[in-house]
């Protein structure tokens, strides 16, 4: 996924028919939403992919975005936390404003 590659997993007959569909070079959509291919006639095939992965794609999020986003959620549970039970430390925060 970090290189532009989507790898994802179906089934020994699916991808049969994939490869088939390589070799005429009929189109194949990734519906990510779904988290399916498309086939050319339409059938779908599901693919094993996380929604984490999914939301990732279509966010053009990479591994230090998700990163990120989940210290900041960290971050402030523990800054509610520790305003909650330590208000003291916080004490001169509301002397100075």
């Amino acid at each position: 996924m970090n290189n532009g590659i989507l790898p994802v997993m179906v089934k020994q007959v699916e991808l049969a028919a994939l490869h088939e569909d390589a070799g005429c070079a009929r189109e194949l959509t990734a519906d990510l939403v779904a988290r399916a291919l498309v086939r050319h006639d339409g059938t779908r095939i599901p693919i094993g992919l996380p929604e984490w992965q999914s939301q990732a794609l279509l966010n053009g999020w990479d591994e230090i975005d998700r990163a990120l986003k989940e210290d900041c959620e960290h971050t402030e549970r523990f800054e509610i936390f520790q305003r909650e039970t330590m208000s003291w430390l916080y004490d001169n925060e509301t002397r100075h404003t």
